[in-house]
């Protein structure tokens, strides 16, 4: 009677365990099934005039366009407008603050509009220089990038929310195209010129490391800018690019730290497309005529994501997916024909397709939320729609 009591005992308990791995196995699934979601639109509109800007903030509560007019139009992710100002000259640029309370318009000048109060707090400008670019930061300060009109210099000013200057230096000089990237939280600028000279620089001008990238850079005319580059919060940096040596071509990812060392790199026989870091800053996506490739920081390998027939342009990590533009590749004949981008967002957690679109034309692109929640289509000249992913 011992040995059936004990073993009825002992029935109840593995019953109880059962139960308990039955629950926690269906809240595990389910916390890597919600993730997935589903894409749907939240509405569709017509600007009054061709559009050529346009901005989605961080988190999806607003986008904006700017006409060739200069009208400035936001609305909200419900499609109403909420805020509609004239000015002088065509909108070139628009973004938004971090916080979403301000929208920067680039012009000729550049504008900080608030939004709930529909008015102009502050204009940036600078004597005998145009705006190349400008950066809204994590924190509210900015930077911006001036470009001499008279010599061959380019000028970094960093700034306060209010566009009051902190600090202001000549960036390193370049001779022919050049580009900059911007940690989000400000701390560190990515300046690299077509040459091949790469400066990785602190906001007030400190120069954390130079280098050169050799073997020389594969450019010709035809070339778009032949190198890429994301900079990270720490100020870890990625860099790819093409080079030509002794007749071969090769293709390169680089992973440097803060202080310029080479932690990893890696060698492709294709171009690379793109490349991205994630908004965790542990990741970092790269597409190339292979498909997409998404690396933890220390080099290894996360997911890999091919597509026959189809080449990835364009890779973005987000919190809980990534996005990937594939377009058909030169040998699918029959695609060939329609080489319009094809958007697909996938599951980070599953590899799995959540969400695909067509975009129809050269002139069809668009735009994310950082947060990776809302997706704002531009068909210019005149088209824009807002989706969701929940």
């Amino acid at each position: 009677m011992v040995k059936r009591k004990r073993a009825g005992w002992f029935n109840t308990y593995n019953l109880f365990i059962i139960l308990v791995i039955l629950v926690l196995s269906i809240l595990f699934s389910f916390s890597f099934m919600l993730p997935e979601g589903s894409v749907s639109l939240c509405w569709a509109k017509e600007s009054p005039a061709f559009i050529n800007a346009e901005a989605i903030s961080n988190f999806g509560k607003y986008v904006a366009v700017g006409t060739n007019l200069g009208l400035l139009t936001v609305y909200d992710s419900n499609g109403k407008v909420v805020l509609e100002k004239l000015f002088k000259e065509p909108i070139l640029d628009l973004k938004f603050s971090y916080d979403e309370s301000h929208i920067y318009v680039k012009s000729y000048s550049v504008y900080a509009v608030n939004i709930k109060n529909n008015s102009v707090v502050w204009e940036k400008f600078l004597k005998n220089h145009f705006v190349s670019d400008f950066y809204p930061f994590k924190g509210g300060n900015l930077g911006f990038v001036f470009t001499s009109k008279t010599e061959l210099s380019n000028l970094y000013v960093y700034t306060d929310y209010r566009g009051r200057n902190i600090k202001q230096f000549e960036l390193p000089e370049a001779y022919g195209r050049f580009k900059i990237s911007a940690s989000l939280n400000g701390k560190y600028l990515l300046f690299s010129s077509d040459e091949g000279s790469v400066y990785n620089i602190r906001y007030d001008g400190y120069v954390n490391w130079n280098t050169f990238l050799d073997p020389p850079i594969y450019k010709n005319s035809t070339d778009s800018y032949p190198i890429l580059q994301e900079i990270n919060n720490d100020g870890s940096t990625c860099i790819s690019y093409t080079y030509e040596k002794f007749g071969k071509k090769g293709n390169i990812l680089s992973f440097f730290d803060i202080n310029g060392q080479i932690i990893w790199q890696k060698e492709f026989d294709s171009k690379i497309n793109s490349i991205n870091f994630s908004q965790d800053s542990k990741k970092v996506g790269l597409s190339n005529s292979s498909g997409v490739i998404i690396y933890r920081t220390d080099g290894t390998i996360l997911y890999v994501n091919n597509q026959y027939g189809y080449e990835s342009v364009i890779s973005l990590v987000l919190p809980t997916s990534f996005l990937v533009g594939y377009m058909p590749t030169e040998d699918e004949s029959y695609l060939a024909s329609k080489r319009s981008i094809i958007i697909k967002f996938f599951s980070l957690y599953s590899n799995k397709l959540i969400y695909q679109k067509r975009l129809n034309s050269k002139n069809d692109y668009f735009l994310l939320s950082h947060d990776g929640l809302y997706f704002f289509e531009i068909s210019k000249p005149f088209l824009i729609k807002l989706y969701k992913y929940s």
